[in-house]
Order: C-alpha cells, then sequence, then structure tokens
C-alpha cells in the first residue's frame, strides 16, 4: 500500500468510550453522526410577504425578442473595459 493511500485509511475510530474497527459500523456511525448534524426537521414555510415585482407591458416583452442590431452589438463591446475579461477563460476584450 502506498503511503499516502495508508495515511489516509481510517482504520478506527473512538466514540464516547468505544474502539470501532469494523468498515461497516464506522460507516454507520459516521452516516448517523453527520446525518444528525446536517439534517433539520421538516415544516412548511409560509410567505408572510407579497413579492411586488414591476412588469412589463406587451411593447417591452415583445421588444425582449427582438434580435440585436449591428450598433448595439458594437456600443457592448467598445464599452468592455480592456483589462476585465468578460468569460472564465480569462481572455480580455483586447485579445477578441
Amino acid at each position: 500500500m502506498k503511503f499516502k493511500a495508508k495515511w489516509k485509511t481510517v482504520n478506527g475510530m473512538k466514540i464516547g468510550n468505544s474502539w470501532y474497527c469494523d468498515p461497516m459500523v464506522l460507516k454507520e456511525k459516521m452516516v448517523n453522526y453527520f446525518s444528525d448534524h446536517f439534517s433539520c426537521p421538516l415544516r412548511k414555510w409560509k410567505m408572510d410577504f407579497v413579492l411586488n415585482f414591476k412588469r412589463l407591458n406587451e411593447s417591452e416583452a415583445r421588444n425582449l425578442e427582438l434580435p440585436f442590431s449591428m450598433e448595439e452589438i458594437k456600443e457592448a463591446v467598445w464599452s468592455c473595459d480592456e483589462n476585465k475579461a468578460p468569460g472564465q477563460d480569462d481572455f480580455n476584450i483586447c485579445f477578441f
């Protein structure tokens, strides 16, 4: 067995005053421990507040589906900061 794998292996665990070595018992004890700590009782949440979101009228909603014009695209690209990368690839706008 490689050193790292051996170092990461749990051979036994002391819980309370008892020492456990059986893998199945260890698994059960660990599952119970984390289930107790990370579970919450089921309850129904009631909403005591009213959400008053602004709504778009029909013409505004239709405008959302229109294709972008070349001027809108140019304005969006030229308004980007040259030193910031808009995506996760770390290429800034100067690259494009």
